[in-house]
């Protein structure tokens, strides 16, 4: 199976004041912990796609430790709050956890192709022709998003669902079934 989520901001002081968030910040960590490992087993491939931790490089061996925890192995799409060294050099020491550290990557799924960022893109690649634009950041689904775009943020994910979760790849098709397809205004 193949899973997508963002944003879970481990070691951030405030993640949890102004998300909706049931818990609070000092167990945002072993939370994090327990709703992926609920849902990814240890075939299962996920795409993080950013702002996995809110650390430094003082934080390094705290977000290996939180890594190994996790079932499955992980592309991280670096966000604005991921250090990029650090995560670099996690893959090096993890190869079997650490698939891919990118800060963008399109990935497909039979024909459907999907484009991954932590940033929301307005006109990313083949969006006239279907393909689907997933990021996070935001910590929510935005009314103004058209089209096939969606936030797969953990955040999101309970405005969406009603529950904290990693987002299916069969949940992100189903979620885009019915959206149209838009033209970014400059390819015809």
């Amino acid at each position: 199976m193949v899973y997508f989520t963002s944003d879970l901001h481990a070691h951030h002081n405030n993640v949890c004041s102004f998300t909706d968030r049931t818990w609070d910040s000092d167990n945002n960590i072993n939370e994090c912990v327990r709703i992926w490992n609920s849902r990814a087993k240890e075939s299962d491939v996920i795409y993080h796609l950013g702002d996995f931790s809110f650390g430094g490089t003082s934080k390094f061996g705290e977000i290996k430790d939180m890594i190994s925890r996790l079932n499955g192995k992980i592309h991280f799409i670096l966000g604005n709050h991921d250090k990029e060294k650090i995560f670099l050099a996690l893959m090096e020491l993890m190869p079997h956890k650490i698939l891919s550290v990118s800060h963008y990557k399109e990935i497909s799924f039979g024909k459907k192709k999907i484009v991954l960022c932590h940033y929301p893109i307005l006109s990313w690649n083949n969006m006239q022709h279907g393909s689907i634009m997933l990021h996070g950041h935001l910590h929510s689904t935005k009314e103004w998003e058209t089209g096939k775009i969606m936030d797969v943020g953990l955040d999101s994910a309970h405005t969406i669902y009603g529950e904290h979760k990693l987002i299916s790849r069969d949940e992100v098709l189903n979620y885009m079934e019915g959206r149209e397809i838009c033209s970014d205004g400059f390819h015809h």
